[in-house]
């Protein structure tokens, strides 16, 4: 399965490349996957050196909740799009 980047990504890209002091600053969302598999995008991203956080994690649901957002420094997208389209390449 490709992932395709949708307009609204590609200019959130493409405006936080244009504004180099912004885009340390800015967090996007780059998925929204059940638990279990944003564990795993959690983990390839940090072998990888990109700073990651999860949003929305139901603890007491965990290990069936899906919704939960993997988040990222903008200036990582393009290194972090590539390992997902791996990752869910693999399911």
């Amino acid at each position: 399965m490709k992932l395709k980047l949708t307009d609204l990504h590609k200019k959130e890209i493409n405006d936080t490349l244009l504004k180099p002091r912004a885009m340390d600053e800015k967090i996007i969302t780059i998925a929204l996957l059940p638990y279990s598999k944003a564990e795993v995008l959690r983990s390839l991203l940090e072998a990888k050196g990109i700073d990651c956080s999860l949003e929305n994690i139901n603890l007491i649901q965990g290990a069936v909740a899906s919704g939960v957002k993997v988040r990222i420094h903008a200036k990582d997208a393009r290194k972090a799009y590539s390992i997902l389209n791996k990752m869910l390449g693999q399911y």
